[in-house]
């Protein structure tokens, strides 16, 4: 909620095959229509948070989705704060239980669909120091840039293509708040594995809330042909009830007023590539 492209404010934003260091590769015109609060600093309410996300819902194509989070890039940590979003702590907490700690420094780990860097943020507290990350926006890379916690980053789409990488070449392979409909598709699994090193972990993360629920099924479904198949074995699957706040129209009377917020469940995938 990242760029692919992670209630979806944590998703990052869609990624093209160039370095985050060259031209953007969308015009700046035509872009979708954002709320005036895009601007207004990073100590936003809940209500403005939740028209943000409301903005991005409305951009329905991967174009305007990219465009959407290059303008939110700025603001985007700060208003995940302000939903309380867990999964890069859990999702990085859960991969780091498969690499011991001596070997973390030296680990190198793709951070898929990066954005802005909060889960590389979590990866560096454990110690892990090469990571890499993949993203489709320019302004998020440029965030990540300034928090100096990747070793390289790439600016590329992630869809039903291959990634542009070798094969079994990284020591951990992590994907949070991208997975969804409308955002990274369930095709990008194999790529995933095979980008991995034979007996590497890999993270995965999505919503479980209903909204997803199809995607959810149609996710899981791919995960399990791919186990059939001796692509991967699950180590571990976590359900999460609080995963982020909820922002019906409900959810952001009761986050302001007096009744308890409300919550959107999730779940953190762990599995090890077979070799």
């Amino acid at each position: 909620m990242g760029g692919q492209h992670h209630a979806r404010p944590p998703l990052s934003p869609l990624v093209t095959l160039t370095t985050h260091r060259t031209r953007h590769c969308l015009p700046d015109n035509n872009r979708p229509a954002v709320p005036r609060t895009m601007a207004e600093g990073p100590s936003r309410s809940f209500s403005q948070v939740k028209e943000m996300v409301a903005a991005a819902h409305r951009a329905s194509s991967a174009t305007e989705k990219l465009r959407f989070y290059e303008q939110w890039a700025k603001d985007y940590d700060a208003d995940v704060h302000v939903l309380e979003y867990r999964a890069p702590f859990l999702a990085a907490e859960m991969l780091a239980s498969l690499v011991p700690v001596g070997e973390r420094a030296s680990a190198t780990v793709l951070d898929v669909a990066c954005g802005t860097g909060l889960v590389a943020e979590q990866l560096q507290r454990l110690r892990f120091g090469r990571i890499r990350g993949i993203d489709g926006s320019s302004e998020m890379l440029a965030v990540a840039a300034t928090k100096g916690v990747y070793e390289s980053t790439r600016r590329c789409v992630l869809g039903d293509g291959p990634l542009p990488l070798e094969s079994d070449a990284f020591d951990a392979v992590i994907i949070v708040g991208a997975l969804s409909d409308g955002q990274v598709p369930h095709a990008i699994l194999p790529e995933l594995v095979r980008v991995a090193k034979p007996g590497a972990p890999l993270c995965l993360t999505t919503r479980s809330s209903a909204e997803n629920a199809e995607f959810l099924l149609q996710l899981e479904g791919r995960m399990r042909e791919l186990s059939s198949a001796g692509a991967w074995r699950l180590v571990r699957r976590q359900e999460v009830a609080r995963w982020e706040r909820a922002i019906a129209d409900d959810a952001g009377e009761a986050f302001e007023g007096t009744a308890p917020p409300s919550y959107i469940p999730g779940v953190v995938y762990l599995y090890r590539k077979l070799d």
